[in-house]
């Protein structure tokens, strides 16, 4: 399992967003609607698959975590096809999370699986990245 909260701790040091918060889902994010203080962000995490199980007398499994953060960015006074607000605070995301992870010895680090536009609702584009870490279950 993952520390989302070590994950929204990287991003308030590094990355200037005026909010960081949580959802449970892309949905839940979405109905918030628009946020009071923007750039702001939201992550959840979107899927768990295991790899098959090793050991005789243990159980020993790795486990792919895919996560996501939501952006959501004042378009009000911008044309729409202005990206470059988001394009700067997805490069800082990219620094602040690939190759990174909050612990070491428990989760691999960090890397992309892709994004896109989620909706572009009341002035507010709302951007969809994720990402993957991998960490071991072991029972014995």
């Amino acid at each position: 399992m993952i520390d989302l909260p070590a994950w929204a701790d990287r991003l308030r040091d590094q990355v200037p967003f005026k909010a960081v918060g949580f959802a449970g889902d892309l949905a839940q994010a979405l109905e918030i609607g628009r946020p009071p203080r923007m750039p702001a962000a939201f992550l959840y995490e979107t899927a768990y698959t295991p790899e098959p199980a090793v050991g005789d007398n243990f159980l020993r499994q790795a486990v792919d975590v895919e996560f996501a953060i939501l952006m959501a960015i004042d378009q009000r006074n911008r044309r729409d096809t202005d990206t470059t607000e988001l394009n700067a605070l997805r490069q800082a995301v990219f620094t602040a999370w690939l190759g990174w992870t909050p612990d070491a010895d428990a989760l691999d680090v960090a890397v992309y699986e892709g994004g896109g536009l989620e909706a572009l609702d009341d002035g507010v584009l709302w951007w969809r990245d994720s990402f993957s870490t991998r960490f071991i279950l072991e029972a014995k």
